[in-house]
């Protein structure tokens, strides 16, 4: 069956569009009676039996027969967001994030997915705003990944200084975080602060001694100081 919005062709006995979740319904389907709590509950259920089982466009089908009875439902939104992101659907991922946060402003994982998309489709404003969000949240642990990425994000646009406060930040949580260390030790090669560099790299390979990007900085770092 033929999708009237993004004209993917679907199996027959697909109600929804595996690429973009419209329904497929005909016109006297539409008329249908909504689905049943009993329904929605099963389909909950198989929602999460998907999503274990990598299941991505039954998972599709799945929250978005659920969104279109509940969508007030910010989880669903959210679960559907990750499956259109499995299914490497970046846009319609970044439209149910937005949905899921637009329901319920304190989404935080909601807010931390929606921010690593930004910052891996490039969107680095977009993508500070939302860390922004997560970090200025009161919880019960630190986010230093999120300290990491935030930092990411920052440098890509020419903010190095504001990205340092960040990489530390993050460091400070977590002094053996591989990745933290690595951005600090490019840093501060650019910087031409060898021996800074070289402390900053030593500490990363420690976690992950047989990475070969930190080895290879590793050895140029040396060749500076030799």
């Amino acid at each position: 069956m033929t999708c009237s919005a993004c004209k993917t062709e679907n199996e027959n006995n697909y109600k929804y569009c595996f690429q973009c979740g419209m329904s497929l319904k005909t016109d006297d389907e539409s008329a249908e009676k909504l689905l049943t709590d009993e329904e929605v509950n099963n389909l909950l259920r198989f929602s999460y039996v998907f999503e274990i089982n990598n299941l991505v466009d039954q998972a599709i089908e799945a929250c978005s027969a659920i969104a279109e009875v509940h969508p007030e439902w910010a989880d669903v939104h959210f679960k559907l967001a990750r499956a259109y992101e499995a299914k490497g659907s970046h846009g319609k991922a970044i439209a149910e994030y937005k949905k899921a946060i637009a329901i319920n402003p304190g989404y935080i994982d909601a807010c931390r997915c929606l921010g690593e998309l930004y910052s891996d489709e490039g969107f680095y404003n977009e993508a500070i705003e939302q860390f922004t969000v997560v970090l200025n949240t009161k919880v019960k642990f630190d986010y230093a990944d999120i300290h990491r990425h935030k930092g990411f994000a920052l440098e890509k646009i020419g903010k190095e200084e504001q990205a340092i406060e960040e990489y530390k930040k993050a460091l400070e949580i977590n002094p053996d975080y591989s990745e933290a260390n690595f951005n600090m030790a490019k840093i501060c090669y650019r910087k031409k602060s060898f021996n800074e560099a070289l402390e900053y790299t030593s500490r990363a390979l420690k976690r992950v001694p047989e990475n070969k990007k930190l080895t290879d900085m590793e050895k140029e770092i040396k060749k500076k100081l030799a």
